[in-house]
């Protein structure tokens, strides 16, 4: 279909290109070099369940809290660190978690709409509960949430994805169309059950193409223990970029200008929970937070963007990092931070200053990371007392990008519970033995716990009418190597991930790229970052032996060095079919990600009849779809 006819009826559509639900031949097995079996190369398939981390643990104690715990240990300002009489920030939620009985019940709307929130410009919106971000899911550690989803709108599919939350033996519920779940159709409705083992800030979103960019997300809380102390909780901060062409219109521009070697679209603004002034100065609104002389604060901040990284400050302040993604860490204290999309920092904001108005800023991070934006998200934080004026701050950090091709995160990112990744000689012997190259664009196994997978070439493309759960349900492993699938056959195995960026047709593309893991966190083990002109190898030779295994970074989305490689280790200890993939909207469009399977008999269904109705509602919907799927429908 030409760019044209599609952009004039692409307003507010949803995915990636045309494609019937019957069109996917079957192809044969997986082949061996897509399955890993562990060190004994092939075992017998188990559907045993594993539920805990196989690793030595063990609190850390190089940082304390900086205030004494109160007497009776109860959650509360000079002891953050205690939730319950079992369960505290030293409880790895990966172990145990408490179990409430309690369950927080939310229904989300989806709606076609306009809407401006910088006042610059009204267009065509999805808005969830007509609101921009979507509504805060919230619970407590341990409860179980139920989310009900109405999709309201005309024509497009949708599909709600929870990002970062395990979803242990919850697999049905992860949200993403064509691998665990079809979209759900216009006028249909599902429920999405899952338990809060973990504790933390993250998002929800729409994982149905480029869907997101226009509306479709909101921030969740769960309420835990944090690894320092603090007196109020100023709740979750969105940061995201605008355009004022819908997502669908950019993600398509986007296609078409990579295609002939160009860039995409510009975005046109930074939002700070949904709002921010023009960038023109003529409408909108800035962010209002009033901060209280003397106390601390806990802000949660959650990059919600589509195509942007950005450096967080407040002028005049330091702010102290308190978790990566889900993850307690020791206290980092730092001028400003690099948030790459979809990566979360609970942050605590001393208000230990003269009592003014202060600029809080998100700058997008364009120097090393590539990213793009015309404008400057802007907050005004206010001290109490204060008459709330436009600040006239300045900003007071030095900037973190050192040169061109490098992205920073924070560093270091000591997680608070100590682990040490298992199998690190096991990985050590196998790495100088790989027989999978590190030069060429690809995805392959040394088909014991070693995946390789050089980005640039094999390209995910999913079936929204036939997830690969369908597979699963039917036991029929003859998946389409269009799914991009890898097989983790067994539990209880470290599965060790080598993300290589590769020279492209003798050109390497200098980008950083946040991964982001479906069901689990990942431990970093190491990274490397070329320059524009070269890319730097994994060296299989060396490199496996100065990783690091004890307490390294513990997250569950990393940026992939700039013509660089960055390694990963996970265990296999939730079975289901899981999705990793670049969280650059049009990226994932064009299939930069990759699936894999794990331990499929050990997968749960807890409502296959509502799953197959679900199926059936959107394979007769789309018989007659006005938009057909464009890229990988992801």
């Amino acid at each position: 279909m030409h760019l044209k006819a599609l952009l004039a009826g692409a307003a507010l559509f949803a995915s990636a290109y045309a494609k019937s639900v019957d069109s996917f031949a079957q192809g044969g097995n997986l082949p061996d070099e897509n399955i890993l079996f562990g060190p004994m190369k092939r075992q017998a398939k188990s559907p045993s369940r594993i539920m805990k981390r196989q690793s030595s643990v063990s609190p850390s104690t190089s940082t304390a809290l900086p205030n004494p715990a109160d007497p009776a240990c109860t959650n509360a300002p000079n002891s953050r660190d205690c939730w319950t009489s079992e369960y505290n920030v030293d409880t790895d939620f990966d172990q145990k978690w408490p179990t409430t009985g309690v369950t927080r019940y939310y229904t989300l709307t989806i709606s076609n709409t306009t809407c401006n929130p910088d006042g610059e410009l009204k267009r065509e919106c999805f808005l969830i509960n007509n609101q921009l971000p979507g509504p805060v899911i919230r619970a407590n550690w341990g409860d179980m949430i139920s989310v009900t989803v109405n999709n309201n709108m005309k024509k497009n599919g949708t599909g709600i994805h929870w990002h970062g939350i395990r979803q242990l033996n919850t697999n049905i519920y992860d949200g993403v169309g064509g691998i665990t779940e079809c979209p759900i159709a216009p006028g249909q409705s599902t429920t999405y059950t899952f338990l809060a083992t973990q504790f933390g800030s993250s998002w929800y979103h729409s994982h149905h193409s480029s869907q997101y960019g226009d509306g479709v997300f909101g921030p969740i809380v769960i309420d835990g223990p944090t690894s320092a102390n603090w007196d109020i909780d100023l709740g979750p901060l969105t940061v995201s970029d605008w355009y004022q062409q819908t997502a669908a219109a950019v993600d398509m521009l986007t296609q078409d200008a990579l295609t002939n070697g160009g860039a995409g679209p510009v975005a046109s603004n930074i939002l700070l929970n949904g709002t921010n002034k023009a960038t023109s100065g003529n409408a909108g609104q800035n962010l209002k937070v009033k901060l209280t002389t003397g106390k601390r604060h806990l802000l949660r901040v959650v990059n919600t963007s589509v195509n942007g990284a950005f450096r967080l400050s407040l002028d005049g302040h330091n702010i102290t990092l308190v978790t990566s993604d889900f993850v307690p860490i020791q206290p980092l204290t730092v001028e400003s931070v690099m948030i790459n999309i979809g990566q979360r920092y609970e942050m605590i904001i001393e208000a230990n200053q003269t009592p003014s108005n202060y600029w809080f800023r998100a700058e997008i991070e364009g120097f090393g990371c590539y990213s793009s934006n015309d404008g400057t998200g802007m907050g005004i934080f206010t001290y109490s007392g204060v008459k709330e004026a436009t600040p006239t701050t300045q900003k007071t950090y030095t900037n973190g990008a050192q040169f061109l091709g490098d992205c920073h995160e924070p560093s270091p990112l000591v997680p608070w519970m100590q682990n040490t990744v298992g199998s690190q000689q096991e990985f050590i012997s196998q790495a100088e033995n790989l027989n999978v190259s590190l030069l060429l664009p690809h995805v392959g196994t040394n088909q014991q716990n070693i995946v390789v997978w050089g980005i640039n070439d094999k390209q995910i493309d999913v079936n929204w009418g036939k997830p690969i759960l369908s597979y699963v349900m039917e036991n029929n492993n003859s998946f389409p190597a269009t799914e991009n699938v890898i097989e983790l056959a067994n539990e209880g195995e470290w599965m060790f991930w080598i993300i290589q960026q590769v020279a492209d047709d003798g050109v390497a593309a200098p980008i950083p790229h946040p991964i982001h893991l479906h069901g689990h966190d990942f431990y970093v083990l190491g990274h490397a970052t070329g320059t524009p002109q070269a890319h730097v190898t994994f060296d299989i030779t060396k490199d496996p032996a100065n990783l690091q295994y004890n307490n390294p970074t513990r997250r569950d989305t990393v940026t992939l060095p700039a013509n660089g490689w960055v390694v990963i280790a996970f265990p296999t200890d939730n079975p289901g079919a899981w999705l990793m993939h670049c969280h650059i909207a049009w990226h994932i469009t064009e299939g930069f990600g990759v699936q894999f399977l794990e331990n499929a008999p050990g997968i749960d269904f807890p409502d296959e009849a509502a799953y197959n109705q679900q199926c059936a509602s959107w394979n007769n919907y789309y018989e007659n779809a006005l938009y057909p799927q464009f890229g990988s429908g992801l």
